[in-house]
């Protein structure tokens, strides 16, 4: 509500009133707790059987966070949870410190507010151990339920005068005895749902009393009642919630990389210089072999970079529809098969290879079919590549062994290949899409490099490589070969009179100009960010504070 003490404070700001409440609902859209439900938990009017804390400031600091796209298999596997009646009583979801628990915390909490399903919720910090002693949580959630829970309020008078200091007489008396005694607001398939964020984070005091009502006391609330708990791997957490057998999902495994990728993904997009220079590619082989600092021999790299650039950006110029390919969305995951022994995705390959050429041939374009990748090799590959320290082979994370290639006479039949792979209906999905349209090599080199989803006859899928390309760009091809070639064999007469070798020279410039600029930068930042989305946020701070684009290397 507008108040009249604002109008010069706002006038002394130059902001008009329209505008000042234009900001104020368009923050109020974002927020995840509406007006009318923060006037029922906070405001005068508010009912005296129970106080529900005020978690509104940490809910949309978290929230702010969130990066649109990320999390979605968090969120889609708590709304299994919470629509099955036959699931666990608790949903754990848990992960190391930086992993972005209470991200996700928050950003589960405002969709389950937007579709009226949140119940109650409560996020500890250990550095307000007031706000999370059992008995405030307890009548904190109390407070909260008596506002979401028609009825509660009356029930919950009955008992609330209950003077124990026993933390289960006091779970009895606050939640469930008045959660018994309403009517059922909606069925055990549509449960209303109560956060408990970050336990690991309770008062030591706290803690073990907490996990003792998670363990033992939830099945005395009714059926229409889930609880989602998040908390660090910690043992003494385990050993309490083991016997209750949670379901528990780990934030820590491929799939938080994947989001921790997208989230760079974006910033490299916003803040890293993608266009490369001479001075650029310089800075980035003198950061990683300082051996080769202030030698004049870079220059023998220039012309040869320069021609193969000149050859690709005149095989894309004047394109009719080229933008529309540099604009088309990328897809970035962390794939893997889901067939783990190397000999039976070996043979699924084949099968995958016939599938997705035949296909590829009822879409417009040239389809090359190279074949399964030869055995001998593949197994060179497993050896070399996805074998673990420990000597633990890892076949599932072949995505090439079938691959094909469509070559395009123009951009909108490329465009259209697209378009039929995206829409599923040829038995093959779309999985991920690198897109260096939008952001070429250092050569210059563009294509569409995608992973497909192959479905085999029995239901089963395999993931295949396809490579979507334009015939301008693969007919300059021998031109930007011929000026690697040059750019190669000047490499050893680089390295002579210092410390580095030839071959890793090599080695690194081969990986270098062959890989996007953006997927550079973006793999720069992972090894910096360590597959931790807290680490990721203090990188966007870092670049946030930077004036204009930075060299990543």
């Amino acid at each position: 509500r507008w108040q009249p003490a604002w109008e010069e404070k706002f006038a002394d700001a130059k902001i008009s009133r329209d505008e000042a409440l234009k900001c104020w609902k368009d923050a109020e859209a974002k927020a995840a707790i509406s007006e009318e439900l923060y006037e029922k938990l906070h405001g005068t009017n508010r009912s005296g059987a129970a106080e529900a804390l005020d978690f509104s400031a940490i809910v949309n600091e978290k929230r702010g966070q969130h990066l649109p796209g990320t999390r979605e298999w968090v969120f889609e596997a708590v709304l299994r949870w919470r629509t099955d009646p036959d699931s666990a009583k608790l949903f754990w979801l848990v992960g190391g410190g930086g992993t972005g628990k209470s991200v996700a915390a928050a950003e589960l909490l405002a969709r389950l507010l937007d579709k009226q399903n949140a119940a109650a919720w409560h996020f500890c910090k250990h550095t307000e151990p007031a706000r999370s002693a059992p008995a405030v949580l307890l009548r904190s959630l109390a407070g909260m339920l008596s506002a979401t829970v028609q009825g509660f309020e009356d029930a919950l008078k009955k008992s609330a005068s209950v003077e124990t200091d026993k933390v289960d007489e006091l779970f009895e008396a606050l939640l469930a005895k008045p959660l018994r005694g309403v009517e059922a607001p909606r069925g055990a398939d549509d449960a209303l749902v109560l956060i408990i964020d970050a336990l690991d984070e309770l008062p030591r005091d706290a803690l073990k009393p907490v996990l003792s009502l998670l363990a033992n006391e939830l099945k005395t609330l009714p059926p229409w009642i889930k609880i989602v708990a998040t908390s660090r791997d910690e043992a003494q957490i385990k050993v309490a919630l083991s016997g209750y057998t949670p379901s528990e999902l780990r934030v820590d495994e491929a799939r938080n990389r994947q989001d921790v990728r997208a989230y760079l993904t974006v910033l490299a997009k916003e803040h890293v210089e993608l266009e490369v220079t001479m001075e650029s590619l310089r800075h980035e082989v003198e950061a990683k072999f300082p051996g080769l600092k202030n030698l004049d021999t870079f220059a023998d790299l220039e012309d040869p970079l320069r021609r193969s650039k000149g050859a690709y950006d005149e095989a894309v110029r004047g394109v009719a529809g080229i933008h529309e390919l540099e604009k088309y969305k990328e897809r970035r995951l962390d794939l893997i098969q889901d067939e783990t022994d190397f000999d039976k995705l070996y043979a699924d390959a084949s099968l995958a290879q016939t599938i997705l050429v035949d296909a590829l041939k009822t879409l417009p374009g040239d389809v090359s079919d190279p074949g399964v990748k030869g055995r001998g090799s593949a197994e060179r590959k497993l050896a070399d590549k996805y074998t673990d320290k420990n000597g633990v082979p890892h076949p599932e994370k072949f995505r090439d062994l079938s691959r094909a290639t469509v070559l395009s006479g123009s951009a909108t039949d490329l465009l259209k290949v697209l378009t039929e792979l995206d829409g599923g209906s040829l038995g093959l999905e779309i999985a991920q899409l690198k897109n260096k349209f939008a952001s070429p090599t250092p050569l210059g080199y563009r294509d569409m490099n995608l992973n497909i989803s192959v479905r085999l006859d029995d239901g089963r899928k395999h993931l295949a490589e396809v490579q979507l390309n334009l015939k301008s760009v693969a007919d300059a091809k021998h031109i930007a070969h011929e000026q690697y070639e040059v750019i190669r064999l000047a490499l050893p007469k680089m390295c002579e009179g210092t410390s580095v070798g030839a071959g890793a020279l090599e080695k690194y410039i081969a990986g270098r100009l062959r890989s996007s600029a953006l997927d550079s930068a973006v793999t720069s930042l992972e090894r910096k960010a360590g597959g931790l989305m807290l680490y990721a946020r203090l990188i966007a701070e870092q670049l946030a504070s930077t004036t204009g684009k930075i060299d990543f290397a």
